[in-house]
């Protein structure tokens, strides 16, 4: 049998601008659990792909406004009668926990921390030219990748932990 594909188009540019994070974020957590050197490039190809998306917009305030949108609707049906409240009160608190851990991400700078490390700054302003993460164009780059694998993808989870709050909370 042969399975249905469903297409949807989201509602409005920010609901696209999300979706678009989300296809990063998750591609990106594909690419960390390989070992090669073309997973890592990749990674750190969408992590500046991300990076370049997160400056252009205002992601962490239209996210921390999503979801106090959603606390709102939650708590609303919170009072309606056969609801399992319960479980709206585990959504409701999962919630607010991630809207307060937004905001102390604004507050301390960490995406921007990390859209100027030294090394994720060389690759971004080559990758604008065609082939230029070579190991001629970034030998330091090239040095970095050569690296033990495990060791790399030590530095890269260090390096995406800020990143891994937006994901949850998208």
């Amino acid at each position: 049998m042969k399975k249905k594909v469903y297409y949807e188009q989201p509602l409005n540019d920010r609901m696209k601008s999300q979706l678009r994070l989300e296809h990063l974020l998750t591609g990106m957590a594909f690419h960390l659990k390989g070992p090669s050197e073309w997973d890592t490039r990749a990674v750190i190809t969408e992590l500046v792909e991300i990076l370049d998306l997160l400056e252009r917009n205002d992601y962490l305030t239209d996210l921390v406004k999503d979801l106090e949108q959603h606390a709102q609707t939650l708590d609303h049906w919170q009072r309606t009668p056969e609801v399992d409240t319960e479980r709206l009160t585990l959504l409701l608190n999962r919630t607010n926990t991630l809207n307060n851990q937004l905001r102390e991400l604004q507050q301390h700078q960490s995406v921007n921390n990390l859209a100027n490390h030294y090394l994720i700054n060389l690759v971004r302003q080559r990758l604008t030219i065609t082939g230029g993460t070579s190991r001629g164009d970034l030998p330091g780059y090239f040095h970095w990748l050569q690296k033990n694998p495990k060791q790399r993808q030590n530095e890269l989870n260090e390096w995406l932990t800020p990143l891994e709050l937006l994901r949850e909370a998208l």
